[in-house]
């Protein structure tokens, strides 16, 4: 049971590690990227820039082949999922999916909002 336990705390440990690496990158590209069509490219999914959407695309890549474990990486601007990468058969629906309306979402959106400036991880989940 001690291995076990030891093994969702690593496999957490890592999750949270891969969403912090990726923040720092939406963080410093962000301003220079999303929401602007005069970045490097059309609008293209939510607002979000080509550009900033090839940098989330390159990082998250990497991030996903690194660390095993992780499934797909996901970024929600104001609680509404504009990408996620990899994308997958099934996950366009997830698109534009606004996880503070949801109510079997909201709970756990707003307490990873609440943990950021603290520089909490949170682990919600699973959810299908």
């Amino acid at each position: 049971a001690e291995g076990h336990a030891l093994e969702i705390e690593r496999q957490v440990g890592t999750a949270a590690s891969t969403t912090w690496a990726l923040g720092a990158v939406v963080q410093s590209v962000g301003g220079a990227f999303a929401n602007s069509t005069s970045a490097g490219g059309n609008a293209s999914s939510g607002g979000v820039s080509t550009a900033f959407q090839e940098t989330f695309e390159t990082v998250a890549s990497v991030l996903v082949d690194t660390y095993p474990g992780i499934t797909n990486l996901q970024l929600a601007p104001d609680g509404v999922v504009t990408l996620i990468y990899p994308l997958r058969e099934g996950d366009e629906a997830a698109i534009g999916h606004s996880l503070l309306v949801d109510p079997n979402r909201r709970s756990g959106a707003l307490a990873t909002i609440e943990a950021y400036p603290d520089q909490l991880a949170m682990v919600v989940g699973p959810l299908r």
